[in-house]
Order: C-alpha cells, then structure tokens, then sequence
C-alpha cells in the first residue's frame, strides 16, 4: 500500500497523510457500480479496487433517494403496546427513491417448479399490494418487470475463490462458513392476516423473535453453492412461521488474505 500512497499521492509526509486517510474514507463506501465489478470480479484485490478510484475518481451524480429521518416508539414485543415513559422514541430512516429510479433486483431461483409461482409474485402480487411494513402509507409501491437484456454469463467467474451476498443472510449453520460480515438484529414483522390477527385465537401476534443475520456484502470464502439452505423455524410463537435468510450470491476470485475470516465454530 506504500507504493500505491507514493505513485497516487506523493512521498512528502503530508502527502502520505493525505493518502492514507483518503484510503481510510474510500474502506467505508459500501456501494459500488456494475461496471467496477465486472472490471474486479475475477481478480479482485483491494489495491486494485483503489486503483479504481484513483484513475476514475468516485461518482458525484445527484443522489437518486431522498432519507427521511423520523421518531417512533418502542413497542413491547409481547404485549403490543408503548411501555416506557414518553414513549421510548428512537430514530428510524426512511429511503424515498425519487420518481421513475430504475432499481436492479437479482433473484436466484432454485427450483424450477417455482418460477412462474415467483414470476407472478414478483410481477404481478408485488405491484398490486405494495411491500414492506410501512406499505399502507404509500412506501413501497413498486412496478417490477423481467430483464430482457440482462444475461446471467455476466457474473459468473471461473476458479472463483468466494461468493459474495447481495442479500440478508441467516441459516442453520452459517456459521460453520469462513466468511467476513457484518452482524444486524433483524425485528421481523408479519403482514397480511396474521398482522390484524391471530389464526389460533386471541390476540394477534405480529412480531417475530429478534433474528441475527449478516448484512448485504458479506463474503463467504467457499466455492459450494449456499442457495439450497432452509428456511429458518422456531423465529415466532406460531411454529409454522418461517423466515428466508437464504443468501443470493455471486462469485468472484480474490487474492486478499483470508486469515481473518474465521468461522465462529
């Protein structure tokens, strides 16, 4: 990295400073464009991801999302209701995309008895009733469509060394995996029915038990497959509950030391 700080930045020591924190920042950028990836994927390096944004400089567009920052209340997840004095308010953020954002949504289907049964959720069942918690007032109205143009060729690499997960991930057993995450608690709601009620009586139970799961970005360093993985039980009081944790990953060869993704076994 000394080499790269003096060829990019200079060798005088304000230089070599500015260099370095310059790196510092570009470790924090979680997000990063199609193209770089396809340039990486198949020889992946953090300097060569640097020399990226070096020669290319960071994209400045306008953003295409607007975060709103709003208070809610703490709810006891067993009776439903406000208990703390003043309500027990914290912070949540909200992402409005501005109008007509066209958003990427990789699925990865592993049975293929399923796919009209996903085409027409994702097409069709989506669109008409919104998605996520916060749907009845407007957020998550989506118009989805298949990609005609996208082609799968496009991501695959030979001799990949890791997979690299787009989405949430939580299974049995993941954490037997070699792999470098970062941890988020996943409070889970249901909607639907089971949200205004309860199917066995009483009052309804819409929350799920608190789920811990690696974020999107997550590299798993092995080369088998992760999307035959169950669903995860035993997330609600209604055993028949599930929650899908299983992970949607692509593939790509890295020369970073893998020393420091150990499994938690």
């Amino acid at each position: 990295m000394k080499k790269f700080v003096h060829k990019h930045f200079g060798k005088k020591k304000g230089e070599q400073y500015n260099g370095l924190s310059t790196i510092k920042d570009w470790s924090k950028i979680r997000l990063i464009s199609l193209k770089q990836w396809y340039d990486l994927k198949d020889d992946y390096s953090n300097e060569r991801l640097y020399e990226g944004f070096a020669s290319e400089g960071l994209h400045k567009d306008e953003s295409v999302f607007e975060i709103e920052v709003s208070a809610s209340n703490i709810i006891n997840r067993i009776s439903g209701a406000v208990e703390q004095e003043g309500g027990g308010l914290f912070q949540r953020e909200k992402i409005w995309y501005h109008e007509g954002v066209e958003l990427d949504l990789y699925v990865e289907i592993n049975n293929d008895e399923m796919t009209d049964i996903v085409r027409w959720f994702l097409t069709k069942y989506l669109p008409e009733h919104g998605f996520g918690a916060d749907k009845s007032t407007g957020m998550g109205s989506l118009s989805i469509s298949p990609d005609e143009i996208f082609d799968s060729e496009m991501i695959r690499v030979s001799d990949f060394n890791a997979l690299l997960s787009l989405s949430m991930v939580s299974f049995r057993g993941m954490e037997e995996h070699d792999v470098l995450y970062r941890l988020k608690t996943k409070f889970g709601k249901l909607g639907g029915s089971f949200a205004v009620s309860s199917p066995t009586g009483g009052n309804p139970r819409p929350f799920k038990k608190p789920i811990l799961m690696y974020e999107p970005g997550a590299v798993f360093f092995n080369t088998e497959s992760l999307s035959n993985q169950s669903l995860l039980d035993n997330v609600h009081s209604d055993n028949r509950i599930r929650h899908c944790g299983v992970p949607i990953t692509v593939p790509f060869k890295t020369r970073e030391d893998t020393r420091y993704a150990k499994s938690a076994t």
